[in-house]
């Protein structure tokens, strides 16, 4: 049982610095931040919990690990889907609107001559 909590701590910890050194990226990769704050909070949680264990015996120590296990899923929830909630709850649409909006190109019309008189085509009918 030790071995998967070393593996684990040796996994948050290679996250951690990753999500660290990531922090500097532009502001597409914001999420890099939020994974390392839940996995600094998991490994703190993992580090008290390693001494807690070995000091408890019996149904203490399951508890025990159900407990911090409970708190490190409430923490991740919490850490990296909260901003999306509040952005979903609390953004005003319209700020959302414009967060989406999508350009696209207005249509040119395009003179043509058909038996004499001048007609617009649409661009998306021109043929070249």
């Amino acid at each position: 049982m030790l071995t998967n909590i070393v593996y684990t701590g040796i996994l948050l910890l290679v996250s951690s610095v990753l999500g660290w050194d990531c922090r500097k990226l532009p502001d597409n990769f914001k999420e890099s931040m939020y994974i390392f704050i839940s996995s600094l909070i998991s490994l703190l949680l993992i580090a008290v919990y390693v001494p807690a264990m070995l000091t408890m015996a019996g149904f203490n120590q399951v508890s025990l690990l159900a407990g911090v296990i409970s708190i490190i899923s409430v923490t991740l929830n919490l850490v990296i889907f909260m901003p999306k909630v509040y952005v979903v709850l609390f953004v005003p649409l319209i700020k959302q609107k414009e967060m989406f909006k999508i350009t696209r190109k207005p249509k040119v019309s395009v003179p043509c001559e058909v038996d004499g008189e001048d007609e617009k085509k649409d661009s998306d009918e021109v043929d070249v």
